[in-house]
């Protein structure tokens, strides 16, 4: 019996809608997106992996006063219209790469970004690079019911 092909689409990640800041720009986007595509744009991730591409650091920094207290959606619209039209790879230059995060720790990120476990270990090295991102990852671990004695040994220090 031949198999039944599953019409399933793809959630948004991370990447997604960094791809539609940097290169597609589709005015619309946002309103295109699901509740559980909406849910995986992050603005503090967002502003971190923008803010890897040299040429628009400037600009990011002096924008990032402004958008941290700014809705999803608007924080893509300010994005997308102000940044060029680019092909860039934004690499994150994180750390050596020698962190090794406890594996329910990597479990929360990926189930709450509906991301690989790469990709999660990747957002927790972006977490760890500030204090902004340690209290928003202490924040995401009080959500999940992770019990204070248990984020004290993450070393958060909020």
């Amino acid at each position: 019996m031949p198999k039944k092909k599953t019409n399933s689409i793809k959630k948004k990640t991370l990447f997604d809608h960094l791809n539609q800041i940097t290169k597609v720009k589709n005015p619309n986007y946002w309103d295109t997106l699901s509740f559980e595509d909406k849910k995986t744009f992050d603005n503090y991730m967002i502003h971190r992996y923008l803010s890897m591409n040299m040429e628009w650091l400037d600009i990011i920094a002096q924008l990032q006063p402004y958008t941290q207290n700014l809705s999803k959606e608007m924080v893509y619209k300010v994005y997308s219209d102000l940044l060029p039209k680019s092909n860039s790879f934004l690499k994150y230059i994180g750390g050596s790469g020698s962190e090794k995060w406890e594996g329910w720790l990597v479990d929360i990120i990926r189930n709450h970004y509906e991301v690989s476990p790469k990709e999660a270990a990747d957002y927790l090295t972006i977490f760890y690079a500030t204090q902004r991102g340690k209290k928003s990852l202490t924040e995401i671990l009080e959500k999940y019911g992770v019990e204070p004695k248990q984020i004290k040994k993450l070393k958060l220090n909020t």
